[in-house]
């Protein structure tokens, strides 16, 4: 029966105080989860990973298991994400089980974050896993290549994480191990540090365990800016007597004096002096530079979000703008019991605005032309206010001229008269009897 040979390492680095980084590692499932959140939070998000997700998969080794598995330990840590003190806390989950399917065995890898898997083989190193975070995003669309993206202050900025949503969808890899295989599964505070050339290399040396302290040592020597964890497992022949120990399957934190003298997992394993290759002074200038792109990243993040929201709000009050103008940008004339109105708006209404009277005149349609009093009962539309108010007063005035109520003087020409003290205008009728006979 295939199985794992696993041996894991884990240490807080050169820079945190505190590892929030945990592993798992038996013969039939392996697992990093790197926490995030507050000063308790992560440790906590990534020990409820690591135990949900362990007993979950013991019961059900299958694709299905794995990832029901997963699910069940994002639901528990968003669950806890409510009490005081861990509000938002999350952690990225890598985890590799043997499953059972069509009566073989696979190996299936679940991943959620940037936490990374690795398949050694053949003295050739594949990443299994997809990174979830704004820089591989970038990259994968083709905005930036892949020398940006390990420098892009965005590979910081998770996109899916364990705990912060009520659900979330894993990617799942599944294949078909062969022995002589080794898996790597890491805390992005190892592949951040480590090219894939160099984690290649080491991962040649001689066990698990062996070159899982060979990795976290190279990554420490290197900066060691975060948590590093790594778990390396052979796929090997479960029949055959092991000729080491199984790996203990619990969290190990190595000495803050770096010195690996004192085995951290129960295998034999050369001791490793870790002394840091950088001074003091450059470990102290890559921290700053990485915190200036962080900074700089956030005040880009930031403002992008303040011009996405303006153009947001303007398209809403244009939208707005555009919606009122229509639903009101409209006037009928017609009548309101027995007088003449005029209404404003959609006869019916338009969403929120309603019809509504902005003119009701003194008198009805008798004393509007009798041409026009039929089309008042069904409204004459106008474009705007003061085209109605003209529409109706000239009407009026058309009646009133027809019942001789008002008097329209004949075309005239004026002379002005002028005195000492005041200026007369003279109405002269223009009118002449026509003429008769030749000039």
């Amino acid at each position: 029966m295939t199985t794992l040979d696993a041996a894991g390492v884990t240490d807080p680095g050169q820079v945190r105080a505190q590892n929030q980084d945990t592993f798992f590692v038996s013969g039939e499932l392996v697992l990093i989860a790197d926490g995030m959140g507050g000063y308790a939070g992560g440790e906590v998000a990534a020990a409820i990973a690591a135990e949900v997700v362990e007993a979950s998969f013991a019961g059900n080794e299958t694709p299905t298991g794995l990832e029901s598995a997963v699910l069940d330990a994002n639901r528990r840590i968003f669950e806890r994400g409510v009490e005081p003190g861990l509000e938002g806390m999350g952690t990225t989950l890598v985890a590799a089980g043997m499953v059972r399917s069509d009566g073989g065995t696979r190996l299936l890898v679940a991943n959620v974050g940037d936490s990374r898997g690795y398949l050694f083989r053949d003295g050739g190193l594949r990443q299994l896993t997809e990174d979830h975070s704004v820089a591989a995003e970038l990259v994968r669309l083709g905005r930036i290549d892949e020398g940006e993206g390990a420098e892009h202050p965005g590979r910081h900025v998770l996109t899916k994480v364990l705990g912060v949503d009520r659900d979330v969808e894993p990617d799942l890899i599944e294949f078909e191990p062969l022995e002589g295989d080794r898996l790597l599964l890491c805390s992005d505070g190892l592949s951040n540090e480590l090219d894939d050339e160099h984690i290649a290399s080491l991962l040649r040396v001689g066990s698990p365990s062996d070159a899982a302290r060979a990795l976290v040592a190279a990554a420490n020597a290197h900066g060691g800016l975060d948590n590093i964890t790594a778990v390396v497992a052979d796929i090997v022949d479960g029949s055959a007597s092991p000729a080491e120990p199984s790996t203990m399957a619990v969290p190990v934190v190595l000495p803050r004096d770096r010195t690996l003298s004192t085995p951290a997992v129960a295998r034999s394993a050369p001791a490793l002096a870790v002394r840091p290759v950088l001074s003091r002074w450059e470990r102290f200038l890559r921290r700053r530079e990485d915190l200036r792109r962080r900074r700089a990243y956030n005040k880009w993040v930031s403002f992008r979000g303040v011009v996405f929201l303006l153009a947001f709000a303007a398209v809403l009050v244009g939208g707005f703008a555009v919606l009122r103008w229509y639903g009101t940008q409209n006037y009928l004339v017609t009548l309101r019991g027995d007088r003449v109105v005029v209404i404003q708006g959609r006869i019916g209404g338009f969403l929120w605005w309603h019809p509504r009277i902005v003119l009701r005149e003194r008198y009805g349609p008798g004393q509007l032309p009798t041409q026009v009093r039929p089309g008042l009962f069904q409204g004459i539309d106008e474009a705007s206010f003061a085209d109605a108010k003209h529409f109706i007063d000239t009407m009026h005035r058309q009646w009133a001229i027809a019942h001789g109520l008002i008097t329209v003087p004949s075309t005239t020409t004026t002379t002005p008269a002028v005195s000492a003290n005041f200026t007369t205008t003279i109405y002269v009728p223009t009118t002449t009897a026509p003429r008769t006979g030749g000039t």
